[in-house]
């Protein structure tokens, strides 16, 4: 079995190659960019298992690069690297088609950490069938246990697969409410509204939250299955 390739972007060589040493007892084969246009060529000749992109390169900033790398290969997971990371920051990249972020600077295990999860996020999807339901139905059943980081796996799982659908964001909205974290479950809640202006669930979880905030938890609104 060939080894799954990860790819590197970051324009600071010392950055490169501290995250591929990192990455050695993985047992994945590593190469590396020093930017966008690079690396874009490269995941246009190549074949690769999961980017590591940063944000703040020069020219073609990562969040551009990922935009258009969404193109060349929807469903290709990037996790992007940056520093101080707001939660907008978060919502925003992960509709753009992000799976994860890497804050900087960082720590080797916790690089192996977010890679084993995203790999591992990749070939559960791959593995599953209807997969986007399915995922979302798992997370489902997480959240109803009160398990909730095994939630947010699967759901940044159905993400990748679908970035553009709203239940996913719904329900990490609900997942942050739970965990007495309102103003980011509000974020989520508002990035699923953006996403389908129709999906009800989020809609009136946004206004239950921004409007009737004295309701609480148990008020949360899912719905039976993705939205078409």
């Amino acid at each position: 079995m060939s080894q799954q390739g990860v790819l590197i972007v970051d324009d600071d060589e010392h950055c490169r190659h501290e995250l591929a040493a990192a990455l050695q007892g993985l047992e994945l084969a590593t190469d590396e960019a020093e930017g966008s246009e690079e690396a874009l060529e490269k995941i246009e000749s190549q074949i690769f298992d999961l980017v590591l992109l940063d944000v703040t390169l020069s020219g073609m900033d990562g969040r551009q690069a990922l935009r258009r790398l969404r193109h060349i290969h929807p469903r290709l997971p990037v996790v992007l690297m940056t520093r101080d990371p707001s939660v907008e920051d978060v919502v925003d990249a992960m509709r753009d088609g992000a799976v994860d972020f890497l804050e900087k600077p960082f720590q080797a295990p916790h690089v192996r950490e977010i890679v084993r999860k995203v790999l591992g996020r990749r070939a559960a999807a791959d593995g599953s069938s209807n997969k986007y339901h399915t995922i979302v139905e798992s997370a489902k059943e997480r959240l109803d246990q009160g398990d909730y980081d095994d939630a947010v796996e699967h759901l940044k799982s159905a993400i990748a697969l679908a970035p553009g659908r709203p239940e996913a964001f719904n329900l990490l909205g609900a997942v942050h409410e739970q965990k007495g974290d309102p103003s980011t479950a509000v974020k989520y809640y508002r990035a699923a509204c953006g996403l389908d202006l129709s999906y009800k669930p989020a809609d009136h979880n946004l206004e239950r939250l921004t409007v009737s905030p004295r309701t609480g938890p148990s008020e949360i609104e899912f719905d039976d299955g993705p939205s078409s």
